[in-house]
């Protein structure tokens, strides 16, 4: 079921890429700017708790665009579907009492066999 969500997210057929880390990060830590490996071309993030901030004021997912940086609030029982090889993204430093637990799971497009 996450595969064919993950596919109607993205607009395409994915496939799994066969990787995928459980991630805690405890108060004060921060995922610098960075693109992800080749195992996650497209990167569902789920996110399992963020226990110690407040609502819309925790560390978020942050996507650097060529314009502008996108702010994104990930919420315990939320996803998100990021294209980790295209574009740069972080995420904000956790506070002194932050704590947050989550999945990162790695797909690839579909491509039809030759």
């Amino acid at each position: 079921l996450l595969r064919e969500a993950a596919s109607a997210a993205a607009g395409c057929a994915l496939r799994p890429a066969y990787r995928a880390v459980y991630m805690y990060d405890p108060p004060g830590s921060a995922v610098p700017p960075h693109l992800d490996t080749a195992d996650f071309e497209l990167v569902l993030h789920i996110v399992l708790s963020h226990e110690g901030a407040r609502p819309g004021r925790g560390s978020a997912l942050v996507v650097h665009g060529p314009l502008r940086r996108r702010r994104l609030p990930v919420a315990a029982g939320e996803a998100v579907l990021l294209c980790g090889r295209g574009a740069v993204h972080q995420w904000e430093p956790l506070g002194p009492r932050e704590a947050r637990k989550m999945l990162a799971i790695g797909y690839i497009p579909a491509r039809p066999r030759r």
